[in-house]
């Protein structure tokens, strides 16, 4: 261990910390690694502009391999046909559908962790949540590719989406829970990576401020000319949590469609109305637990020990433990069911599952996902990091043999004994699941090595608050009324703050002086300041009202007009105007038209365009300077007046110039 691991890992992991585990996000800095915005940006990026390291380059190596495999046994099934598969008559889903719902399940939980812990303002979040949005991108991308193999024939997928074609009125089924999953996961992709990217922008200007040459246009290009503008910063919250708060029901209808797939069968061991909440709670569990193994693997190898403290291990540690005994106690109720019941048939499908031939992977679920976690319980664990990753890790195997048991034991032994079957995977379709892991964990290499792991504009306003520069003077909120009648002078003053406190006060004497604030630039969103400048709330959330009921009400009206004016087909007896069926394909449509209509209103109101690097009002104003721009609304107000505001406020540096 280096040195500077061992003083991280001191600041970061000290009896002091243990000692207010009970209640781990209060007392002590939540980040322990940077006392200052600049040395949060300095930490953040410089293993980025480094060559990377030879641990890097190994890990690299080893995923490409998996991913080469995966790609090459993707090809031969492609070229011989999906008989290369272990299935059988009974068995007619296996590996293909596990793992689908496997990543489905990872890749839901991601963008979870970060909306809702960002709907309730918690602040240990903004050191783990573009992971685990990231990681909410790669497992979905994994997770599309099994149904795509399955198909036999990829190149024609785009026939399950409802397009005008030549093949006469022909629309697709929907009434189908297998059409509302491309819908739902269509839409939980897009929407999510809108929502890391849109998170990402004002770090994207902090590195584009550090770079020089091609990295830079580059960087500027997607950084949409960002400058840290005050108002910016304002509608770019709302966005966020705008988007959070459609992400949350988002992904639980998601995973509620997915488990829909299985719940509308008449299979013993599937069709049951438990699944919903079962897969939705299976999906935040696995999802945490890859969020672990990813975060420790991580603050060890980029030297985030400051940033990813044992605070956020042992928070993430107690929701490990929270879901891990709801979905025990879902097994639970699966069993009870079966039982009171009384059905034959579904107390065979249990008693199979548990006693059968595939006993052994019951077996290890529930060791896996039901007692192994309840070691988190003991402080003692939860303090241990090498303790925490295997755990972590052997939930990921219990969650995979959760899915692998309800498909495989439901399936092998149905209701006619004369057609049960084994069912054991082929080489292929292990080379397929490497492959899948191989590409996971090549884009989340590329992610670590190219894009801030660590979201630096929020943890900025952590470091701030923790050490005192975020606090607000009670006079920062004074509002002032500027004279009506204001003539500008034509000159603009602008003076630059070590931290927000002094600019919020600097605000609140500039107003009272009848000095016009033109606007403000930040390197992170600073609370308070809405107040200080009198301005009124942002318009967005109505934007996202208006076409999220636009997009809710043009899908009822085509699944209805689709499904029983233009093609009617009698699909199982049901009607063809059934409103209910039509619900989950309307509330994804409404989701992404509200979310996409907002983030569109976002850039036009704010004019962020791709483009090059914009000039900004302070060369470290994406990092830890914070500008003011005022103009005199009164040209009986002295030029030497505004120098002695700037003086009294202790600016670090003013100038004047004209507007622009």
């Amino acid at each position: 261990m280096s040195v500077h691991e061992a003083q991280l890992d001191k600041a970061a992991e000290p009896q002091r910390e243990l000692a207010t585990d009970d209640n781990p996000l209060v007392d002590t800095p939540l980040i322990t690694g940077a006392t200052t915005p600049g040395e949060v940006t300095r930490h953040v990026c410089e293993p980025l502009e480094r060559k990377p390291t030879q641990l890097w380059k190994i890990s690299f190596t080893a995923s490409l391999i998996m991913l080469l495999i995966g790609v090459v046994s993707v090809a031969y099934q492609l070229r011989v046909g999906i008989g290369t598969w272990g299935l059988n008559r009974t068995v007619g889903w296996a590996f293909d559908i596990t793992n689908f719902v496997f990543w489905v399940g990872i890749g839901h939980a991601g963008t979870l962790i970060s909306a809702v812990l960002l709907l309730f303002r918690q602040r240990w979040r903004t050191s783990i949540n573009r992971s685990a949005e990231a990681m909410t991108i790669f497992a979905v991308m994994c997770a599309g590719l099994f149904p795509l193999i399955h198909m036999g024939r990829p190149w024609l997928a785009h026939w399950v989406f409802p397009y005008p074609n030549l093949r006469g009125p022909l629309w697709v089924n929907f009434r189908s829970p297998l059409l509302w999953d491309v819908f739902a996961i269509g839409t939980y992709l897009i929407i999510s990576a809108t929502f890391w990217y849109v998170g990402m922008v004002p770090d994207l200007a902090t590195m584009r401020d550090r770079a020089t040459g091609l990295r830079r246009r580059i960087l500027g290009f997607f950084s949409l000319r960002w400058t840290g503008s005050g108002r910016t910063w304002s509608r770019w919250e709302m966005t966020c949590l705008l988007l959070a708060g459609l992400a949350t029901p988002l992904v639980v209808s998601v995973h509620s469609v997915v488990s829909s797939d299985f719940a509308t069968a008449v299979i013993p061991g599937w069709h049951t109305t438990i699944f919903p909440p079962y897969f939705v709670i299976g999906a935040v569990f696995s999802g945490f637990a890859m969020v672990l193994t990813l975060m420790i693997v991580a603050r060890r190898v980029m030297n985030l020990q400051g940033y990813i403290t044992r605070k956020h291990i042992t928070a993430m540690c107690k929701i490990v433990v929270f879901t891990s005994s709801i979905v025990g106690t879902a097994y639970a109720m699966e069993v009870f069911i079966a039982w009171y019941s009384g059905s034959p048939y579904e107390q065979f499908a249990f008693a199979n599952r548990i006693f059968g031939p595939m006993g052994w992977a019951y077996g290890i679920m529930v060791g896996c996902n039901v007692l192994v976690p309840q070691l988190l319980w003991f402080k003692r664990i939860r303090g241990s990091i090498s303790a925490v990753f295997a755990i972590s890790l052997l939930v990921n195997v219990g969650m995979w043999f959760e899915r692998f048991v309800i498909i495989v034991t439901s399936l092998s032994r149905d209701f006619l004994p004369s057609a049960w079957a084994g069912y054991a995977p082929t080489l292929v379709e292990l080379g397929t699941l490497l492959g899948s892991f191989g590409l996971f964990f090549t884009l989340f290499l590329l992610f670590c090595r190219f894009l801030p792991m660590i979201a630096m504009a929020e943890v900025r306003a952590v470091v701030d608050t923790d050490h005192g520069h975020g606090h607000v003077h009670d006079d920062a909120h004074v509002v002032v009324n500027e004279p009506a009648a204001a003539q500008r002078v034509g000159l603009r003053q602008v003076g630059v703050f070590k931290d927000p406190a002094t600019m919020l006060s600097a605000i609140a004497d500039a107003r009272s002086k009848g000095l016009h604030v033109v606007d403000t630039y930040t390197p992170h969103p600073v609370h308070g300041l809405e107040a200080a400048l009198g301005r009124r709330r942002s318009r967005l959330p109505f934007v996202t009202l208006t076409f999220g009921a636009l997009g809710l009400g043009l899908a009822l009206w085509f699944q209805y007009w689709a499904s029983s004016t233009d093609w009617p087909v009698d699909v199982g007896g049901k009607p063809f105007d059934s409103l209910p069926a039509f619900v989950p394909i309307a509330f994804e449509v409404m989701i992404l038209f509200a979310g996409l209509s907002t983030v569109a209103a976002l850039l036009m109101r704010s004019r962020l365009r791709p483009g090059g690097a914009e000039r900004v009002a302070h060369e470290g104003v994406t990092d830890d300077r914070f500008v003011l721009v005022v103009e005199r609304a009164n040209a009986s107000l002295s030029q030497e007046e505004v120098a002695q505001l700037w003086a009294r406020h202790h600016a670090l540096d003013s100038w004047t110039e004209h507007q622009r």
